[in-house]
């Protein structure tokens, strides 16, 4: 005689599986999706996939996890699938058997994250009911009120860091078995939140010193590998070195390699939308500056060493939007800042395109020659004898390539976000501008124009390769004032990691098409 849980499939099927061909394939596609970005560290991906989850749940994941679906009922708006998921033997207890739900929304299909229910539990108490209501919504068809909600014994939901008991139960059958087995690799982003500091760890009104002892510095660099390749000596700013000079004929010529050998993973078209700050958990003040290296094909632009020594002294976790070209004209500054933990690197495209009129191969290669530029240098700070006794945690510690992307002069297109995201960056903007490449703004104005917009995860935009004006001045009276309100310092993956996003369709500076005379004043914007 078939056991019960055989009897409920075969009940599913007969509601069901008359449209499950129309439903599967993007269903699954969905749950493929979620386990993938699961798996690889594209928390907030993760989260728009599945009701009810969080990045803090992303962050308890257990990885490894070989993942199979069957689908067993479907209709054009809901989907019940048949969800196995076994870890190797030294993890064995996260294994699950059962199935879950999804449900079409206008933006695609989402998990419902109530819906995952245990096959063995099932089994055990002789109970179809859950199942089978579920088969019925999956059809479209009325069900029985009481089978929609099942007694508290006969099901179970799924915990969301995929914790459930070691369920012995064989797998659900019926259906095509589609094997979703996902490779584990390094994260995209980090998938870790930064842990909100301890109330006491908090500057008080004037504490200084204390407000920079209280920041951790561990971030995506080696401080051993940085101390081991260059004295504080060469570290330091040089003067002149902020000088910017034009550079006749432009220079056009791509990089040794025009793509990265280890390119990001695709992100989904729900990331094909500009970032411009984030809606921290709890509200945490937590804010991150951003400067811009900037270099067109016609000029070679400085480094303003004097910002960066700032930085470092005061222990401010900051990101750099490298452009590709800038990067090869700036070899060693660019893997002082790779290797410096309090940094990270972003694209700013290659020789700072308007990618909202550029398109095509001009597009593609404005962030791929940029991405592969970061690459190689990335290779030759790993290759140095200074490196070589570092050489494993700098390995693990410094991303292959950047993942994030800031576009230049602040405008994009719709094919760009699309190309952006594509490519497995992430495209970030700002919510506070500084102003300074305006010359006639004083250090004064900037921190009075930064304090009054400044809120918990607010990115900031200024410059750091000598077209910022009293940059390094105003961080001076900026950096105590940000700290004596009690705000951290991050990174913007770590910003990410730690909040919900604010995506926009569009890219612009303050509000939407004020940037729309740049592509009449700057064409391409690449020279």
């Amino acid at each position: 005689m078939a056991s019960t849980l055989t009897r409920t499939l075969i009940l599913v099927l007969a509601l069901g599986w008359g449209s499950v061909l129309a439903a599967d394939v993007p269903s699954v596609a969905a749950l493929k999706r979620f386990y993938d970005a699961l798996e690889h560290g594209r928390c907030p991906e993760a989260v728009a996939l599945r009701s009810g989850y969080t990045l803090e749940d992303c962050a308890a994941h257990v990885p490894g996890g070989r993942v199979s679906a069957t689908p067993v009922a479907g209709s054009a708006r809901h989907a019940v699938i048949a969800l196995d998921i076994v870890y190797p033997p030294t993890q064995r207890g996260f294994d699950f058997h059962g199935h879950v739900t999804l449900r079409a929304t206008a933006d695609g299909w989402v998990i419902d994250g109530t819906s995952y229910r245990v096959a063995a539990q099932i089994e055990s108490t002789d109970d179809a009911s859950a199942v089978a209501g579920a088969a019925s919504v999956a059809a479209d068809q009325p069900a029985d009120p009481a089978a929609l909600t099942p007694a508290a014994d006969s099901t179970a939901p799924m915990p969301a860091a995929l914790e459930p008991p070691l369920i012995e139960a064989p797998p659900p059958r019926g259906g095509r078995s589609l094997d979703l087995t996902i490779e584990p690799t390094a994260p995209a982003l980090p998938v870790e939140a930064p842990a909100a500091p301890p109330a006491d760890a908090l500057p008080p009104p004037g504490a200084r010193d204390s407000a920079v002892a209280a920041e951790p510095v561990s971030g995506p660099g080696s401080a051993a590998l940085l101390d081991a390749c260059w004295t504080p000596e060469q570290l330091k700013g040089r003067p002149g070195e902020r000088k910017i000079r034009q550079q006749r004929p432009a220079d056009h010529s791509p990089p040794e390699r025009l793509t990265p050998t280890h390119p990001e993973r695709a992100l989904g078209p729900a990331f094909a939308r500009s970032l411009r700050s984030v809606a921290p958990f709890n509200g945490e003040p937590l804010v991150a500056l951003t400067f811009d290296l900037c270099e067109q094909a016609s000029d070679v632009t400085g480094y303003d060493g004097a910002l960066v020594d700032l930085l470092r002294a005061e222990k401010v976790k900051a990101t750099f939007y490298a452009g590709g070209k800038w990067m090869r004209s700036h070899p060693e500054r660019t893997l002082q800042l790779m290797a410096d933990p309090l940094f990270e690197l972003g694209n700013h495209a290659w020789t700072h395109g308007n990618l909202r009129v550029l398109g095509g191969r001009e597009l593609e290669d404005q962030i791929q020659w940029t991405q592969a530029e970061y690459e190689l240098l990335r290779e030759d700070l790993l290759a140095r004898p200074c490196a070589q006794p570092f050489a494993a945690e700098a390995h693990d510690s410094i991303p292959m390539v950047p993942r994030t992307l800031r576009f230049p002069y602040g405008t994009c297109s719709a094919a760009a976000l699309d190309a952006v995201a594509a490519a497995g960056l992430y495209p970030v903007q700002w919510s506070i501008v500084t102003g300074d490449p305006a010359a006639g703004q004083s250090a004064a104005q900037i921190v009075k124009g930064v304090l009054a917009s400044l809120k918990p995860g607010a990115i900031v935009i200024a410059h750091g390769n000598g077209r910022g004006w009293h940059t390094a001045e105003a961080l001076k009276t900026l950096i105590p004032a940000v700290r004596k309100r009690g705000y951290r310092f991050v990174t913007v993956s770590e910003l990410i990691a730690a909040g919900t996003p604010h995506l926009v369709d569009e890219c612009y500076e303050v509000k939407p098409g004020d940037n729309r005379r740049y592509d009449k004043l700057f064409g391409k914007g690449t020279e």
